[in-house]
């Protein structure tokens, strides 16, 4: 939903998988460059597409494992926001002086009721434009709600998984 979004909006997706299946699905999302996810190779590859300046937001889906790597090619005062974390991590602060760098921690569960309705709104705006196309992926009945979430915990989900009420 990110990559479609920013892509929308007009910006540069710089997108990372770990498969080929995961890039593929990137990739269809819109993003503008696609690379397996943090590697020595790959943060070389994204400072050569920002001309080593670096990306300006980083939307970090593993904290616990990337966050240091995030702040050290992210560009002068930009923004980390990490939207998933499995664990502790630690980190020199300077790192992120040094590039007057934000990091945004984003639980959508903390929004208040009017920041929620908004979004709701921006989502649907998104979605009546056209820029927004979830992709889908298992259809399950409700039931099977155990089996989506043994799918999504082991990394088998791909795309969005749909419960259907009878």
């Amino acid at each position: 939903m990110a990559v479609q979004m920013a892509k929308g909006l007009g910006t540069t997706v710089i997108g990372t998988a770990s498969t080929e299946e995961g890039k593929a699905l990137v990739k269809a999302s819109g993003a503008t460059h696609v690379l397996d996810h943090i590697t020595e190779d790959s943060m070389e590859k994204i400072m050569s597409l920002t001309q080593e300046r670096g990306p300006d937001v980083i939307i970090e889906f593993l904290a616990n494992v990337n966050l240091e790597t995030d702040l050290k090619i992210l560009a002068p005062y930009g923004r980390v926001v990490v939207v998933g974390n499995r664990g502790s991590i630690e980190i020199n602060p300077r790192l992120a002086m040094m590039k007057e760098a934000d990091i945004l921690g984003l639980a959508l569960w903390n929004a208040l009721p009017d920041e929620y309705e908004e979004s709701l709104h921006a989502v649907e705006a998104f979605l009546q434009t056209g820029i927004l196309h979830p992709e889908i992926g298992e259809v399950l009945a409700l039931e099977d709600a155990k089996k989506a979430h043994e799918q999504i915990i082991n990394h088998k989900a791909h795309g969005k998984i749909i419960l259907s009420i009878d």
